[in-house]
């Protein structure tokens, strides 16, 4: 039994070594053993924590349909590594397999900590902590915009044409939101592309930015966008989509660390009542209640949640 056991783990291991790249080793100096931890893949990537043999713990992300997108995403770290910015450490890429290596980095996932302090399971110890891991994020944000700044403005209508694919009903909401937003901005920057929560790992002393993305409407851009689709995207995610009312202490506490702390250091400070900010952030809202909403949610129950949201932010802004 125990040598059945052992055979069917050794069968495990060669078949998570057979599924990395080739070249991986290679491209790592040569390490004489690879040991892979876990392994987890999507449609899209297949991401492995390996152990190699000189202790180093590191990660390798293979992109499986959009292979390009690897030397994208080791370019934006390589960069944000070199300028002294707090993001995993880019190790090797193989452009030619679709893959790169990344230095693990320890902390926890700071979406898991915005969750305990909207579930209320987080004391106020916790929550001021929680609030300065958002404050470090904005602080890096800041930072990255205002190192790769780009003339011309952003087009706020293409938020329009996402939302009619998204939700048709919303429109004529988004088409004037970009109406006001027009002429707003005359810059564009470098976006990471999914800057949320999600893709941060925190330890109450650091924050550590991981994984840019490439989707499809900001890939046609070259990535360069209003700070805002950036901004308004971890506004969105500060948004407690579980409250029975939107607005509440925690999301504005949230909010107001990455805001403050964002503005701050930036070039060009973002208003918190921007239309500009207003209407990433409602996109990405929008985008986020639809793909988070459970299974049996119709869409027009997610939709009155985000039209109460919508309601009271516009209230907030006719105050100030």
């Amino acid at each position: 039994m125990i040598g059945g056991i052992y055979n069917r783990r050794m069968r495990l291991a060669t078949h998570a070594l057979d599924s990395l790249p080739p070249g991986l080793a290679e491209a790592l100096d040569g390490p004489r053993r690879i040991e892979v931890l876990q392994s987890r893949s999507t449609p899209h990537t297949a991401v492995h924590q390996l152990t190699l043999g000189d202790g180093r713990t590191v990660w390798c992300k293979q992109y499986l349909r959009k292979l390009a997108d690897a030397a994208k995403e080791y370019a934006f770290l390589t960069d944000a590594w070199a300028a002294g910015l707090p993001v995993v450490e880019p190790l090797a890429l193989l452009a030619d397999r679709g893959a790169l290596v990344t230095r693990h980095a320890g902390g926890s996932s700071l979406s898991s900590k915005v969750r305990q302090a909207f579930d209320g399971t987080c004391g106020a110890a916790q929550l001021r902590e929680t609030a300065e891991d958002c404050a470090r994020s904005g602080e890096f944000l800041a930072r990255w915009h205002s190192r790769t700044i780009t003339p011309s403005a952003d087009d706020p209508s293409r938020v329009v044409q996402i939302v009619e694919t998204l939700a048709p009903r919303e429109v004529r909401r988004f088409a004037e939101l970009a109406a006001e937003a027009e002429g707003e901005e005359t810059f564009r920057v470098r976006a990471h592309g999914d800057f949320g929560p999600h893709n941060i790992l925190a330890d109450g002393a650091a924050a550590v930015i991981l994984d840019p993305s490439f989707p499809d409407d900001l890939d046609v851009l070259g990535n360069l966008a209003s700070p805002c689709e950036d901004a308004g995207r971890f506004v969105a995610c500060l948004h407690d989509t579980t409250a029975r009312t939107p607005g509440s202490r925690v999301s504005r506490t949230l909010i107001d660390a990455f805001l403050g702390a964002y503005n701050a250091v930036a070039r060009n400070p973002i208003d918190p009542s921007s239309p500009a900010l207003r209407l990433f952030t409602a996109r990405h809202l929008l985008q986020n209640l639809l793909d988070w909403r459970s299974r049996p949610t119709p869409a027009f129950a997610v939709l009155r949640r985000f039209e109460r949201w919508v309601q009271q932010e516009e209230s907030v802004s006719a105050r100030s």
